[in-house]
């Protein structure tokens, strides 16, 4: 296997010019088009295109590819996968600008890049020859239909648990960062509804309060909680708009509020803590507050001892990139909170900001060689199992 995988790896460059054309061009398709699901649609076109006609679409919008060369058909399988996420930027803003060093546009740092790794490497691993002897589900899950609610992800794992020995999520940027752990957090829509008032109310009524006030005030109350520093407990204020007309008192406001921890105890007593602070200052203020719960990720980890991150690690140690262990993305939580190992990673260094969102195109080879490298030791991995317990997988 490891002669196979080193033909593998002088043919990565050669793919790099292919993932940046597919990447532009799904950053574009995605909003030109008017299909229902227009990730999809780019996904299944582009895989006809190069001959793999065995995908599957199931009913969620998940497309994956089996790509199974190992001819054993009990052996446990590489879940390597993208969440896609829609891009909400305009057409103009989705222009890719191209330099020596970098590509610029908003959206190909992204779900445009990852996705478009994906269909490349998975056509390189098919065309190899020899067979590599690899085991890998290719997965392109669809953007959420509501925010942190990764219920196609869900899905697919839930049918497929039992088949797989770990997981990697592919990102766009953020080489070298492994995300193996993720924080525990609560996501809230708070709003506080209070009685119409023009400007001269506030003179008859000195004690009135707009429905800004209140949601200022609560935000107050709960940073000013003296939280056990062993917790990690973090309130943050993500955002606060109201409905504020010209010589209008708001009489609506909306607070995106973020409750996070490391473990989940912490974090579900800290959820009761903002329920218990709501309810009292509504009470004070005799006024309406509303809450409702966006999304709820529960603290999940793999230990730093785990054979599996330890062996992706040294991968990265062995590609020379340097790495740094951080937190995972949320949808790779759906894993990790089934059991089964997965970590995350960037196939190149870039950023996203409000400003410039860019990539750079130099380390984009590294990135692919450290992906192979991680399916190759993830085989071994697999296999080591599989011969140290007869009975397992």
């Amino acid at each position: 296997m490891h002669d196979t995988f080193e033909g593998l790896y002088s043919r990565l460059g050669g793919i790099r010019d292919s993932i940046l054309s597919d990447a532009i061009m799904f950053n574009q398709f995605t909003s030109e088009t008017r299909a229902k699901q227009p990730e999809q649609e780019f996904i299944t076109r582009k895989l006809e295109e190069l001959n793999i006609d065995d995908y599957e679409v199931d009913e969620a919008g998940n497309v994956s590819v089996h790509l199974n060369t190992t001819r054993d058909l009990i052996d446990k399988s590489l879940l390597l996968f993208v969440q896609i996420h829609r891009n909400k930027f305009s057409i103009a803003d989705r222009f890719i600008e191209l330099s020596a060093e970098r590509a610029y546009g908003a959206g190909i740092a992204e779900s445009a890049l990852a996705a478009s790794v994906l269909i490349n490497l998975l056509h390189l691993l098919r065309s190899a020859a020899p067979p590599l002897g690899a085991d890998v589900i290719f997965l392109f899950s669809p953007a959420p239909e509501y925010e942190g609610r990764f219920s196609a992800l869900e899905s697919f794992v839930e049918r497929h648990q039992h088949h797989l020995a770990a997981a990697v999520e592919v990102n766009g940027i953020a080489l070298g960062e492994i995300g193996y752990r993720s924080v525990g957090e609560y996501t809230l829509d708070i709003r506080s509804r209070t009685p119409l008032m023009e400007w001269s109310d506030t003179i008859k009524q000195i004690d009135a309060v707009s429905a800004m006030d209140v949601l200022t005030e609560l935000a107050s109350r709960l940073k000013s909680i003296g939280w056990p520093g062993k917790s990690g407990v973090f309130i943050n204020i993500a955002n606060l708009t109201s409905n504020m007309k010209l010589h209008k008192i708001p009489s609506k406001a909306m607070m995106r509020l973020d409750i996070m921890a490391h473990d989940n105890s912490y974090l579900d007593f800290a959820k009761n803590v903002v329920d218990a602070t709501v309810a009292k200052l509504s009470k004070e203020l005799k006024t309406v507050i509303e809450m409702k719960e966006v999304m709820h990720i529960p603290s999940n980890t793999m230990m730093e001892n785990h054979p599996f991150l330890q062996k992706a690690i040294e991968t990265f140690k062995v590609n020379n990139v340097r790495t740094k262990l951080g937190l995972i993305n949320d949808e790779a939580t759906v894993l990790l909170s089934r059991g089964i190992p997965c970590i995350s990673t960037g196939v190149t260094r870039g950023e996203v900001a409000l400003e410039e969102e860019y990539i750079e195109i130099q380390p984009l080879e590294t990135g692919l060689k450290v992906i192979a490298s991680l399916i190759a030791v993830t085989q071994l991995y697999m296999n080591e199992r599989k011969d140290g317990d007869p009975d397992e997988g």
